[in-house]
């Protein structure tokens, strides 16, 4: 007998884009241009629901969660502000500036003892970490080299060069930005030979930003999108904040969340009609909507739909003004059937 299709039902965000637990004056804090200390609101606000709800409601008990690239912080403390985490996030961030930032904006929100910034290499202390989580929007740039804007920024040719270094590092769990532009199938397919599996996911329609509008960096991804490589619209691309893990994040509850959903992820990363998905997501600019399967989906050659055993399981969240599936189907809000 079938088993019953899965539904969806559209969740409403209160505020997609939460502000910061305290204002900050950015006039006066940070005198530092975006060349030097990474600025860009939007995507600091994803990063930050992201840690809220892929990584911070999972946590139980006192855990330790690594941070790569603090950056000014913002994103953490929001998050942490939000949630009822117990235990330590320490952040590395090797700009002694932004480092310095983080950790006074930490200290001004009361969150110094549960939110630990360090001006030293990630690297180093992640070898001799035991911690269960590593979370990270790491630098997404494509270049030929890192002579662009903010160095920093840099990922490699491909973008994803350091995104590949931080799930070589066999922490049993990972969060990650992933961006449509930078190679995504290649890189998801190496945490798959790392052994993770994609337990959760949250993606939104990001405009192209200072730092990857410039000339050079354009350019090249233009040759990557001809190579498969990299997939956008002259809208923008898509980012996605995933949760990556080699075995139950409870580690009491090994049975939970067994499914991968990286097929899942990569059919909406790389659409072979990305225009037409940004077409549609620009149609639908300024609605906010939290798109939560109530099901387990399994793209198949008929993508079909599978309720999992776990009646109430943790399902992806497609964040943004609408979902998009693959080869132009869209999901309606309401409903199942294809657009």
């Amino acid at each position: 007998m079938a088993a019953a299709p899965a539904t969806i039902t559209l969740r409403p965000v209160p505020n997609l884009l939460p502000p910061a637990p305290k204002k900050i004056d950015r006039k006066s804090e940070i005198r530092n241009t975006p060349k030097e200390i990474f600025i860009c609101d939007e995507e600091s606000h994803f990063y930050s629901q992201c840690l809220e709800k892929l990584v911070l409601k999972r946590c139980k008990g006192r855990q330790t969660v690594l941070e790569f690239g603090t950056g000014d912080g913002g994103p953490v403390i929001a998050s942490l502000s939000r949630s009822s985490f117990q235990g330590t996030v320490h952040g590395f961030e090797i700009n002694e500036q932004a480092a310095a930032i983080a950790s006074k904006r930490a200290a001004e929100n009361g969150l110094q003892n549960c939110y630990q910034v360090h001006n030293s290499c990630f690297f180093t202390a992640a070898k001799n970490s035991h911690a269960n989580f590593l979370v990270a929007n790491p630098p997404y740039i494509p270049a030929p080299n890192n002579r662009i804007m903010m160095p920093a920024l840099h990922g490699g040719p491909d973008g994803a060069g350091l995104t590949r270094d931080l799930m070589s590092l066999g922490v049993p769990n990972l969060m990650l930005l992933l961006s449509s532009y930078s190679n995504p199938v290649a890189t998801l397919k190496h945490a798959q030979q790392e052994g993770y599996k994609a337990l959760d996911f949250m993606v939104t329609a990001m405009p192209f930003g200072m730092y990857s509008s410039e000339s050079k960096v354009k350019k090249w991804i233009a040759q990557m999108k001809a190579r498969s490589e990299a997939f956008y619209s002259d809208s923008g691309y898509l980012l996605a904040g995933v949760l990556l893990s080699r075995g139950a994040v409870d580690a009491r509850s090994p049975d939970q969340e067994s499914h991968d959903l990286t097929d899942q992820l990569l059919s909406v990363l790389a659409l072979p009609s990305a225009a037409d998905s940004h077409a549609r997501l620009a149609a639908h600019q300024g609605e906010t909507a939290w798109l939560r399967r109530e099901g387990h989906l399994r793209l198949g050659a008929c993508c079909s739909l599978e309720h999992p055993r776990d009646p109430s399981p943790q399902t992806p969240h497609l964040i943004g003004p609408m979902a998009a599936c693959p080869s132009s189907q869209a999901y309606h809000a309401t409903s199942l059937r294809r657009a």
